[in-house]
């Protein structure tokens, strides 16, 4: 998700009303069946009628909102909540240390994770941050397809951060086979299974087959993937 500022409290109010409106109703829509970011691509599947540009902010604006929902208060309007949302944005940007460790711990992240996981703050101020976009390349070419699309190699030799607003779904490269779109915890999964070609694995979290992608390509598709996901 790109940092767009499209949405933000300055041009909020100026943003066309069925904007404003979609993004309300896909956060009415949302819940523990429905995860935001599913409802948002059936969202702009069904309607078809945003540029990138405008699916861009929608979905920066979802993403905003549930990402400080925590220190917003619920009895405002949903106009007042996604305002906050941008001003508390805006002012972690300018300064990450202008909230304190107390507010991120009791407010980020739900009570329960405080009595199974250890955690930094650090852990924290990192949640209230945009996402980078990662990219993996074919094996092999994590070089090749940085200098095409003016990306930069972290952490694993085919793994890239997209710094750019492009729509990557649209680009020669990825209709060529050179990416897919994959976060970097997810690509390190496969790494660390290092299958061999002629194995089989089971895909138990399936999701849309981005690790599956990957365990096959680290397979030299030779062997079985058994693939399944809880979600229907």
């Amino acid at each position: 998700m790109q940092n767009d500022n499209t949405f933000g409290p300055s041009g909020c109010s100026a943003l066309h009303s069925s904007l404003h409106s979609t993004a309300y109703k896909i956060i009415s829509q949302a819940d523990r069946g429905h995860p935001a970011d599913t409802v948002l691509r059936e969202t702009f599947k069904r309607l078809r009628v945003f540029n990138a540009d405008e699916t861009r902010a929608i979905s920066n604006a979802v993403f905003t909102y549930f990402r400080w929902r925590g220190f917003l208060d619920v009895s405002d309007d949903i106009e007042a909540q996604f305002r906050e949302a941008f001003k508390l944005a805006a002012q972690f940007e300018r300064d990450p240390f202008s909230l304190t460790d107390e507010d991120l711990r009791a407010k980020t992240v739900p009570d329960w994770i405080a009595t199974e996981l250890e955690t930094e703050i650090d852990w924290f101020r990192t949640l209230q941050r945009p996402p980078n976009l990662w990219l993996r390349a074919k094996r092999g070419q994590g070089t090749l397809l940085a200098n095409k699309l003016l990306a930069e190699q972290r952490l694993l030799p085919d793994s890239l951060v997209y710094p750019g607003t492009e729509d990557l779904f649209r680009t020669p490269e990825f209709h060529a086979g050179e990416f897919e779109l994959q976060d970097i915890s997810s690509q390190a999964v496969s790494l660390i299974c290092a299958p061999q070609p002629g194995e089989t694995w089971w895909d138990a979290c399936a999701g849309e087959g981005g690790k599956l992608l990957h365990l096959s390509e680290l397979m030299e598709n030779q062997g079985l993937i058994w693939a399944s996901d809880r979600a229907e």
